[in-house]
């Protein structure tokens, strides 16, 4: 560890940003409420579960719309800066993988994955 990583070896006191800007100029926002260890996307994903606060701008030259929510925390935390990220950490069971996919109701009624 070199002297710039060894001051952000205390990540209580450290603070993380992921910024997200889709094609239509939306900007999202995610600041972590604990730092990540390192700048992986995974360290990013684990750091999320302590507590997020997400926010969201867009607009045009005149008017400009936002939201945000505070203190986020636990698996929905993860799944969004997973989600700004694209990123898919390795150690998603296969079971759970396949939550993800898209359904289409059956004949029946029931759910039916694709």
């Amino acid at each position: 560890m070199d002297a710039f990583e060894s001051i952000f070896g205390d990540s209580s006191k450290v603070n993380g940003t992921v910024r997200h800007k889709l094609a239509d100029g939306t900007v999202r926002t995610a600041k972590l409420t604990r730092g990540p260890a390192d700048m992986s996307e995974q360290a990013f994903s684990d750091a999320a579960v302590y507590g997020v606060n997400f926010s969201e701008k867009t607009g045009d030259k005149e008017r400009s719309r936002s939201r945000s929510r505070k203190d986020v925390t636990g698996a929905a935390a993860r799944s969004a800066v997973n989600s700004m990220l694209g990123f898919t950490p390795t150690d998603v069971p296969d079971k759970v993988r396949a939550r993800g996919r898209q359904v289409q109701p059956s004949a029946n009624g029931d759910a039916a994955a694709t």
